[in-house]
């Protein structure tokens, strides 16, 4: 890095427990250093936003937020009912007789539909399960997807992470001389006090663990999380972990590994060196809507960015592929560029 000639074990050890003060880096050292280096340079951990309603008011604003039609009527997603929820996707094919792609899904009510345009926006691993990455069959009729693209979702690192939160009678934190972060090199690794403002309670993200940290809790059920991080604080903070004393006992502890959560197999993106292709593959595989074998399926989500576990990624992707979806069904572009006029292959990452 410019500007530090050399680091100590120390100094990367200290790094590894510490980062930039938001959560160590350490469990990070086995992906690409790329990767690192864009959380830096577009610095995506400086001010970062509470959303204060919680972030299921994100997904609900979406829903019911309602937009003005050409004709002047106001409509939202949900007064027009285009969402369907508890209805996991469990197969995504080609219809050779309507040339568009067929949705399968499960639930409460299942069933099966054309659409004219498919935006996939889940995890690599996920997109793997529903069968998108299949061999080539030998008619190519069924391939949705090309070679590279399947062999990026297959490839990519996908990082485990675990989180264990609590809620508090209190926001104890707010006392002089008690932390609101506590950073680790133990199990806990990284605590954070979340102050949302309509409410008395407090919350506390306990425990926010990345890759091998992560992967040493699968083991361990929530109720031990719990007992064995507040032991470790204890020592380090005592006052602190006086306050940590969840308001309905074991019931108000909530803990989340997102490698072991169905529809999800993993948290976020952050490829292994050598990948760079692979998510160059995938990131704009929404190009292929000017290909003559155009599927109408196109993948978008933070798992196929540049910016895999942020918004950013997740925006940047989302953008591109509704731009693949207006081309397909037969809209056209009112600025002066849009993505779907940039060139993929000047950008080179593969050796000749």
């Amino acid at each position: 890095m410019a500007g530090i000639p050399s680091w100590t074990t120390e100094d990367l050890n200290a790094f590894g427990s510490l980062g930039m003060g938001s959560g160590g880096f350490g469990p990070l050292y086995s992906v690409g250093f790329l990767e690192m280096l864009r959380i830096l340079v577009n610095q995506f951990e400086v001010d970062q936003q509470l959303i204060l309603n919680g972030i299921s008011a994100l997904t609900q604003g979406f829903l019911n937020t309602p937009v003005r039609w050409p004709n002047g009527t106001r409509v939202s997603l949900a007064s027009l009912g285009c969402v369907r929820v508890s209805a996991p996707v469990t197969s995504l094919e080609w219809n050779q007789l309507t040339h568009n792609p067929t949705v399968t899904w499960g639930g409460e009510s299942p069933g099966t539909q054309d659409f004219a345009a498919v935006v996939v926006a889940t995890t690599t691993r996920a997109m793997e399960v529903l069968g998108l990455t299949p061999p080539l069959p030998q008619d190519n009729v069924n391939n949705v997807l090309t070679q590279p693209a399947k062999r990026g979702i297959r490839n990519l690192h996908l990082m485990e992470s675990s989180k264990l939160f609590i809620r508090t009678a209190t926001k104890f934190w707010k006392t002089a001389g008690i932390p609101q972060v506590v950073l680790t090199d133990e199990l806990p690794r990284a605590a954070y006090c979340l102050d949302y403002p309509q409410t008395q309670n407090g919350v506390v993200l306990l425990s926010y663990t990345w890759g091998d940290d992560s992967a040493k809790l699968l083991a361990l059920s929530p109720v031990e999380r719990f007992n064995k991080f507040k032991d470790i604080l204890g020592i380090i903070s005592p006052e602190f972990a006086e306050g940590l004393v969840p308001v309905d006992g074991v019931d108000d502890i909530y803990n989340v590994d997102w490698e072991a959560e169905p529809d999800y197999f993993g948290a976020f993106k952050l490829q292994d060196p050598g990948q760079d292709a692979d998510a160059q593959s995938v990131y704009f595989q929404y190009l292929s809507v000017l290909d003559g074998n155009d599927r109408g399926i196109y993948l978008a989500g933070d798992s196929v960015s540049w910016a895999g576990g942020w918004t950013e990624g997740a925006l940047h992707t989302g953008l591109n592929a509704a731009c693949a979806v207006a081309h397909r069904i037969g809209g056209t572009k009112v600025a002066s560029k849009w993505p779907l006029d940039i060139d993929a292959s000047q950008y080179k990452y593969t050796t000749p």
